[in-house]
């Protein structure tokens, strides 16, 4: 965020109603989201990071929620999902101090999916969507949807939901072409639905 802006009293004009912070944060999407960094995301930079389901990060990568240095709230989402990320305790301690936590830190924790040089990074992030993309996209954002909500719900309504999504999508045209391509040994045609 533009401290400048903020001191002046415009903090919520970062947000926006669709999306949230950046128009990101709180985006609704159906397809699974990375994040490459490489460098500090740090702030609403970091948040926005935490609003992707996947972080491929290079070994010069830092991460930090800095805004109680600043005497402010990380309103963008950071200090609910950090703690989903990391261990509690050291959640806590990163929103508490702002202090950042380093590319080999968050990887050991499994903040991180890949951690790269920085030379590697863009490649290795393509290479991650490249593998998910071959899947069948209705079968992805139908799972992911129930991934997203594996913090949210208790047990019992995570086996409804995961019932009622396994009926979806096995009524699905790619839930049929997948099999079929599979004994054909060809690739998937997917239609997406």
């Amino acid at each position: 965020a533009d401290l400048e802006e903020v001191a002046k009293g415009n903090a919520l004009g970062m947000v926006t109603e669709k999306g949230g912070f950046a128009g990101f944060v709180d985006h609704q999407r159906s397809t699974p989201w990375i994040a490459a960094i490489n460098g500090a995301a740090y702030a609403g930079g970091c948040e926005i990071v935490l609003a992707c389901d996947m972080i491929v990060a290079s070994h010069d990568a830092k991460l930090a929620l800095p805004e109680v240095k600043r005497g402010l709230f990380a309103g963008a989402g950071g200090p609910y999902r950090l703690p989903r990320y990391l261990p509690r305790n050291i959640a806590i301690e990163l929103l508490t101090t702002g202090d950042p936590l380093d590319a080999e830190q968050a990887f050991h924790y499994g903040l991180y999916n890949r951690l790269v040089d920085p030379s590697g990074l863009m490649s290795t992030a393509i290479a991650l969507a490249e593998a998910i993309g071959v899947n069948a996209p209705f079968a992805v954002g139908e799972t992911l949807q129930v991934a997203r909500q594996a913090f949210d719900l208790d047990e019992s309504a995570l086996g409804d939901l995961s019932a009622k999504t396994f009926a979806k999508v096995l009524a699905s045209e790619d839930a049929q072409e997948g099999p079929k391509a599979f004994l054909e040994k060809r690739p998937p045609n997917w239609k997406g639905k």
